[in-house]
């Protein structure tokens, strides 16, 4: 089955190389550049807590060097209603309901499951699993105070809305869900199931996660990223590896251009192998972590 330490990588990688790393470094936080520009690809956390701030004044100065933003998905451009209604066109069950997907076993093994962290699993009857584990997982960090309001991406698209600054998007919201519709729907029952069984690791994990994140520890974060999809190649390739091939046409026309930029991606896409940072250095552009 799926680990709930999966689901937890992954919800981080969304929504909220090997290579060495200098003692020195102390930020997930990287450059790369041209002969015309200038890229600051920044690993983010896409849930902080108020406690998280505020942040190292080397990831402001990345934002105020650059003439552009660039996250996952143009948060500015967003609207709530539409994202609420894409939500549930893709997250919701059209025909029957969430023990019909699961079966009465598992869904009532999930039921005492969800009811042990005092969630009522009838009330997301409707959704589809792999929408109701993250559901419960967003719901459990946010009683440990975490928020997407308070994630990197968020903290820099507000910056560059109050600035005028430009923001380009790399993916869409539907693309992004579709990653975790596509599974299979014994995947998915699996997926709830497992990461209601871990639940009770996540504080830990997640304290890991923004431990390694604050101190810029790209080894530590590597070994998150190559724990949490062991067994799960396919996964790995869905989430992670084939998003950072398709993002990298995109980085690789903002070196050739003329614009310094602030990249901000989910940090687990910056280190291990297949990262974003792997595969710019392959193709000869020498990235530095501040």
């Amino acid at each position: 089955m799926m680990p709930a330490r999966q689901l937890l990588r992954a919800f981080l990688l969304f929504w909220c190389v090997t290579f060495c790393t200098a003692a020195s470094a102390q930020n997930t936080l990287w450059q790369v550049r041209s002969e015309t520009a200038t890229i600051y690809l920044l690993g983010s956390v896409h849930l902080l807590r108020h406690s998280d701030f505020p942040l190292d004044p080397a990831l402001d100065a990345a934002y105020e060097r650059t003439d552009l933003l660039v996250t996952e998905l143009d948060l500015n451009a967003a609207d709530p209603i539409e994202t609420q209604a894409l939500i549930n066109r893709i997250g919701r069950i059209s025909n029957g309901d969430l023990e019909d997907w699961m079966g009465a076993i598992d869904y009532r093994r999930a039921h005492e499951l969800a009811a042990d962290m005092e969630v009522d699993l009838d009330r997301l009857r409707g959704l589809k699993p792999w929408l109701a584990a993250i559901t419960i997982l967003q719901l459990q960090l946010a009683r440990l105070g975490f928020s997407p309001d308070l994630g990197i991406d968020f903290y820099f698209a507000g910056r560059a809305k109050s600035d005028g600054k430009p923001v380009l998007g790399l993916e869409t919201m539907e693309f992004q869900l579709e990653q975790f519709d596509s599974l299979s729907q014994q995947r998915q029952s699996e997926f709830l199931l497992q990461s209601l069984e871990e639940a009770e690791d996540i504080p830990g994990d997640i304290e890991a996660m923004v431990k390694a994140w604050k101190s810029g520890d790209a080894a530590a974060l590597s070994r998150v990223l190559e724990e949490g999809f062991t067994g799960y190649p396919e996964l790995y390739e869905r989430l992670v590896k084939n998003r950072n091939s398709n993002w990298l046409p995109q980085l690789l026309e903002l070196l050739n251009g003329d614009k310094d930029v602030l990249v901000v991606v989910g940090a687990l896409h910056l280190v291990g192998t297949g990262s974003v940072i792997e595969m710019l250095e392959q193709r000869g552009f020498a990235a530095q972590q501040l």
